[in-house]
């Protein structure tokens, strides 16, 4: 999850649902994106359906996933 707009690759499919935080609040997610990172060797790498979260301060990362991906 990530709330800043300008560090994703494209707007992929809209969504209209929240997210629960630690502190039992909610932010609303508006689309799915994916979203282009860097690697150690400086090589792009593309993370799909990574939630926008406009309000969000942080971003989340989830190494589950993460390892989904590679597997």
């Amino acid at each position: 999850m990530c709330g800043r707009k300008e560090i994703f690759k494209d707007f992929s499919k809209n969504v209209q649902d929240n997210v629960s935080l630690r502190d039992s609040s909610k932010l609303q997610v508006k689309v799915k994106r994916k979203m282009k990172i860097f690697q150690k060797d400086e090589k792009p790498q593309y993370i799909s359906n990574v939630y926008h979260v406009p309000n969000m301060k942080s971003n989340i990362l989830s190494l589950g996933q993460l390892l989904e991906m590679v597997t």
